[in-house]
């Protein structure tokens, strides 16, 4: 969709692929003016099933086919996704390229969803809305106010599972970048604490640690160059943000889109 505004270059541009359903037509019955409008996949005559991206297929047969219809999806050929999920206290959003590499933000809300029941109207999210709020702009609540447990999580992961996480708290925050050999390891990291004014760095499976102490004035070592101290479990710390990160987006996952079946057709008061 564009214009020929500086020769079509902007716009959305999303081609159908082979055996996609499409309606075409021509504007005053011109074929030098043609328009394609993507319409949802063919189904077999006597069937009623949706056929509708996996991580939607998952969520409706995990919990209902109206949850799945809080889901926004958009996704390449090759897999390359925009994804959100607008359900009350499952609030969450991902970009990510084939591969699966992306960024992710983790900032459920406090209020469920109405629970909607056969033969009952859909009804409007009862949960906050952004509204034009940004954090750019400095407008935004404060964690505490809007997301579930007062942390908002957003952060970047490559395919080895290293990256960078940002958990902003209400009052405090943290920064933490890590670096890994494979997905779910957590090798040499540097975490930034604002509350305590101090960043840490940490290498060689948690034992050499040095701490730079904004509130004290200090640099701290764990091996005797100014002061010798016991190592904090960093590790642990991570290890329990990333599991959170883990818990959120792994109920999108299927094996295989095999593993998903058929999903149930829509109830007839619903259709």
């Amino acid at each position: 969709m564009g214009s020929s505004y500086r020769d079509g270059d902007h716009g959305i541009w999303w081609c159908p692929v082979p055996g996609e359903r499409v309606l075409v037509g021509f504007i005053a019955g011109s074929y030098y003016r043609a328009f394609v409008i993507p319409g949802p996949p063919w189904q077999e005559p006597g069937h009623n099933k949706q056929i509708i991206p996996g991580e939607a297929r998952h969520i409706a047969k995990q919990s209902s086919v109206r949850d799945s219809t809080r889901l926004r999806i958009q996704k390449t050929e090759a897999g390359h996704t925009w994804f959100a999920d607008d359900r009350g206290e499952e609030e969450c959003m991902f970009l990510c390229d084939w591969t699966g590499a992306g960024i992710y933000w983790d900032s459920q809300g406090t209020q469920k969803d109405i629970k909607e029941r056969k033969g009952e109207p859909s009804y409007f999210r009862v949960g906050k809305r952004r509204g034009t709020k940004t954090a750019f702009a400095g407008t935004s609540e404060n964690p505490s106010s809007i997301v579930a447990g007062g942390i908002g999580l957003m952060g970047l992961m490559d395919l080895n599972g290293q990256g960078m996480i940002c958990a902003a708290k209400s009052g405090e925050g943290k920064v933490i970048i890590y670096a890994a050999k494979k997905n779910g390891e957590i090798g040499p990291n540097i975490i930034l604490d604002a509350k305590e004014d101090s960043i840490y760095f940490t290498a060689g499976d948690g034992n050499v640690q040095m701490i730079l102490d904004g509130k004290k004035e200090t640099i701290r070592t764990s091996r005797q160059i100014i002061l010798e101290i016991i190592p904090i479990p960093v590790k642990e710390f991570i290890s329990k943000l990333l599991e959170k990160v883990r818990e959120t987006f792994k109920k999108y996952h299927a094996t295989s889109l095999k593993d998903l079946g058929q999903m149930q057709p829509f109830p007839k008061d619903v259709v």
